[in-house]
Parts: structure tokens; sequence; C-alpha cells
């Protein structure tokens, strides 16, 4: 017969086990992303630099020159899809070339979905975000 302290050990054991499997599920999500593009809501272009990393490698990469935007209409480009479309554990990374910072999306987005529309927003102060929607298809 077993003691009353080992079966606790070993449930024990196995709480942990199991919360270290799930931890490593949510960290490795699978996600792909249908459309990446960008808005301009200043009035002069900006540069756009993104990566697309898939176990800390450079899987995709693009810059492009944003239009300004004119009479209140903010300025735009859709990147042409040339990045990886199979899920995987990626992460969008995206800077402007005038800035040092790295704006990043990923494994956060895995609790909204699996597929994604990224759209980077310059504002008008000439600051970075980033808005995702669902895909249109029932990814």
């Amino acid at each position: 017969m077993r003691s009353r302290r080992s079966v606790l050990s070993a449930i024990g054991s196995g709480l942990i086990l199991s919360a270290g499997c799930i931890s490593q599920l949510k960290d490795d999500p699978k996600l792909k992303f249908e459309s990446i593009g960008v808005f301009n809501k200043t009035e002069q272009p900006h540069e756009l630099t993104v990566r697309m990393i898939e176990d800390g490698k450079t899987v995709f990469r693009t810059s492009e020159r944003v239009k300004p935007a004119r009479n209140g209409d903010p300025g735009g480009h859709n990147f042409d899809q040339t990045w990886p479309t199979k899920p995987a554990s990626y992460e969008l990374h995206a800077k402007l070339e005038e800035k040092d910072e790295w704006i990043k999306v990923g494994a956060e987005l895995a609790d909204q979905g699996k597929c994604f529309n990224i759209r980077y927003m310059i504002d008008a102060n000439g600051k970075l975000g980033v808005l995702q929607s669902p895909c249109s298809t029932s990814e």
C-alpha cells in the first residue's frame, strides 16, 4: 500500500507536468496572416519595414515607402502576399525607418483566433500602431 505522501507527491508532479504542457501549447500558437497593410495619417511619407519571424529566423522581409495622407484620406499600402501561408509560430515585427523601436505581434493573438489581417497605422503624430481583424475565411 502506498503512503499518503507518495500519492500526493505523484499527483502534484502530474499537475506540474500538465501545467507545463498547457503552457507550452499556449506559448507555441500556430498563426497565419491573410493580409498585411499600412495606413499613413501623417502629411509626410514614411518607410515601413515588416519582418515575419519563425523560430528565430526571418522568413519574410519587406520595406515600403508609404504615401502621405491627402485631403484627410490616409495614404496606404497592401503588401503583396509573398510571406509563408502555412500556419506556424510566427511573429510580425515592424518599424518606421526613422525609429529604432520594433513593434511585435504574434503569440498574444492566439486567444483571438488563428488567422488574421494586420494593418499597421501611422497616426497623425507619426507613431506606429497595429490593428488586427479575423480573416475573411473561417480559419
